[in-house]
């Protein structure tokens, strides 16, 4: 709601439809392509792989520009999702009110973006990954408790495919337990710190809900 009014503060941005489960999304980009699509990084209750998806997404849908506007500030998140092809990022946190319809606006025409967290981030970040981007995508799954099954069905692969990915991780990290591996690609920063997803609320001005 409070991202509805923001947008529609500005007269020459439409919110043209809204999904809250990952699973609505492709078919409601299909039925009417945005302009700019503002995508978090979380749906709740789903295994979402979220630099998979801006990478699938930016195939298929070339004049489509992807807008992260998420949480998540972990220096990790940011370069992985700009590498992927998002044209923007943007931290709940660094005053949404005056930059998300500024943000929109610079996607749309084709100039990246990010809030000042996110480019604080980025400077942090510029370096060579042990595990390959889909390892990190199952590490991440894995993290949450997620099964191999539920893996492979949320990064469309087979069971053994996740295996195989797992087996791999193993290897490369040296270790023998799911636990263990998670314990050292957060050490060696493959993946966001832990607690990293909810450190920052949605904080908006007071006038901009009234």
């Amino acid at each position: 709601k409070i991202l509805r009014q923001e947008v529609d503060r500005a007269l020459d941005v439409q919110v043209i439809w809204g999904v809250e489960a990952v699973d609505h999304l492709l078919s409601a980009i299909t039925r009417q392509t945005p302009d700019v699509l503002v995508l978090d990084l979380t749906f709740a209750g789903n295994a979402f792989d979220p630099a998979g998806t801006v990478r699938d997404l930016r195939s298929r849908f070339a004049a489509m520009a992807i807008l992260i506007l998420t949480a998540q500030d972990d220096p990790i998140w940011v370069e992985e999702l700009l590498h992927a092809g998002a044209a923007g990022y943007v931290v709940k946190s660094d005053d949404l009110s005056l930059r998300l319809v500024e943000a929109i606006r610079a996607v749309a025409e084709g100039r990246p973006f990010l809030s000042p967290t996110a480019a604080e981030a980025l400077t942090r970040t510029r370096r060579r990954f042990t595990l390959t981007p889909r390892e990190r995508a199952i590490l991440r799954l894995a993290a949450e408790g997620r099964s191999n099954p539920e893996i492979a069905v949320a990064l469309t692969i087979s069971d053994g495919t996740v295996r195989n990915h797992i087996s791999n991780i193993y290897s490369k990290l040296q270790v023998t337990t799911r636990e263990a591996a998670v314990k050292a690609a957060q050490t060696l920063r493959e993946l966001p710190k832990p607690g990293a997803t909810r450190r920052h609320e949605l904080r908006t001005p007071l006038h901009t809900i009234l």
